[in-house]
């Protein structure tokens, strides 16, 4: 599927952008469940699509518009320091202004529990995270 992606890790609550591709972005990232094997994935997509890592792309400042945004949530367990969650973009029934983005656990992105079944989230499932300005 060549459509545009944004690949980030968020830490701490501060997001780290790893780049971006417009090329064809199913891999193993998307199994990922710790934050090594995220950022070694996205990586491998990138490279393997010739797109340069921590590359902005695009003509637009944010992930706002860009089709996909993926984020691995590292949230550390006792046994797990690097374990964390993938989120990713999802459209709600209520708009959002930039640079706010709406996310939703990434296994759950295609269950009717977590939408209307027109397309649009619940905000009451999402989160909302403030994206960085990338591009200039």
């Amino acid at each position: 599927m060549a459509t545009r992606a944004d690949f980030y890790i968020r830490k701490n609550g501060e997001l780290e952008f790893l780049g971006s591709t417009s090329n064809d972005y199913y891999g193993d990232f998307e199994k990922s469940r710790t934050e090594k094997h995220f950022r070694q994935s996205v990586n491998d997509l990138l490279a393997g699509n010739q797109s340069l890592q921590g590359k902005w792309y695009w003509p637009w400042k944010t992930s706002f518009i860009t089709d996909e945004v993926f984020i691995f949530d590292v949230r550390p367990q006792i046994f797990n320091k690097q374990a964390g969650i993938l989120l990713a973009k999802v459209h709600t029934e209520k708009e959002r202004k930039e640079p706010i983005l709406a996310f939703l656990q990434y296994d759950k992105r295609y269950s009717d529990k977590y939408s209307n079944g027109e397309g649009d989230h619940y905000s009451k499932h999402c989160e909302f995270i403030e994206m960085p300005v990338i591009g200039s």
